[in-house]
């Protein structure tokens, strides 16, 4: 489950977001492209708070952080 949180206010779209270290995306910098609040239509899960989508692929990381990502997934999956 992820979790997010802002300093002022509700996480929105377009808001640039870092991943929890620890997490199944750990450290990568995104931009969320879309929020279904609970209760909603749009809200197909079953997590007990909103979901939360992000795009990952949209921040410019360097050569080495992709190759560090990439060996990252290969061993999740």
């Amino acid at each position: 489950m992820i979790t997010a949180k802002t300093i002022s206010e509700e996480v929105g779209v377009g808001d640039l977001v870092l991943s929890s270290p620890h997490g199944q995306y750990g450290s990568l910098v995104g931009i969320v492209i879309a929020v279904e609040k609970v209760g909603t239509p749009e809200h197909e899960t079953d997590n007990p708070g909103d979901d939360i989508h992000v795009n990952f692929a949209a921040s410019d990381y360097s050569p080495e952080r992709k190759a560090e990502i990439v060996r990252s997934f290969a061993h999740t999956g």
